[in-house]
């Protein structure tokens, strides 16, 4: 019906709409930078309702899947929650980044990068090996990287890295460590030793995809090389370990 049709419509802008804000609260964006990507999503929410209802009005007898399908073939991307126009360009390639394994964007719209040169079968019996945590950087505006930093290296087998405390923490088995530049050089002179134990047997199932979540919760996943040590003087396991 035509009402159910303009529900869905205002849910569709509205999820877009939050989802743009929550991000700048996210990253942690000044005051004047979360005002400036509201004011784009208030200006792309108005675009997106003009074309929804001249696409209805055109269109009366269409349900509000047909109505998306229009879209899609006028270029707009549609899906569960959000329309926009989108394209895909080439920002970092080889040499300047190889093998990436974990990224993060920080809040200067810079690209960390975890790149393994020794995955998955080199995995050293010291922890030292040939790999680094990059900064990918686009510093004149065209959307390519142009300045390529090396945080860290020395690294073996990295598997995801997220943002904490004005560091990184990476996912490095058996431990997790802490990474911070503490002198403004964007190389990483802290490193710490958060928890240890994670499983070493298969590199491909080890801890990845960190995030840093709203809740103020490290999030991830682990296969089954599993975990068992301790956290904050707590013994947990995960299988195929037990306590």
């Amino acid at each position: 019906s035509p009402g159910h049709k303009r529900q869905m419509i205002e849910k569709l802008v509205s999820g877009a709409r939050c989802a743009a804000r929550a991000a700048c609260r996210h990253f942690g964006l000044n005051r004047s930078t979360y005002a400036y990507r509201a004011k784009e999503a208030d200006a792309w929410e108005a675009k997106l309702k003009g074309a929804l209802r001249r696409k209805s009005n055109e269109h009366p007898e269409l349900g509000y899947a047909k109505i998306t399908r229009l879209l899609k073939q006028e270029g707009w991307q549609v899906g569960a929650r959000n329309v926009q126009r989108l394209r895909r360009e080439l920002f970092a390639s080889e040499p300047d980044v190889i093998n990436p394994i974990g990224l993060a964007w920080d809040e200067r719209g810079r690209l960390w990068v975890a790149e393994t040169v020794d995955y998955p079968n080199e995995m050293t019996p010291n922890r030292v090996g040939n790999d680094k945590i990059k900064i990918l950087e686009d510093t004149d505006g065209d959307g390519k990287c142009d300045k390529v930093t090396v945080f860290a290296e020395g690294l073996n087998i990295p598997t995801s890295l997220t943002f904490s405390r004005g560091g990184v923490i990476v996912a490095h088995v058996p431990d997790f460590l802490f990474l911070k530049d503490t002198d403004g050089d964007d190389k990483a002179d802290v490193r710490e030793v958060l928890t240890t134990g994670w499983g070493t047997s298969d590199t491909h199932a080890g801890p990845s995809n960190l995030r840093y979540g709203f809740d103020n919760w490290i999030w991830g996943t682990v296969g089954y090389s599993g975990f068992r040590g301790e956290v904050g003087g707590i013994a947990l396991a995960f299988k195929p370990y037990s306590l």
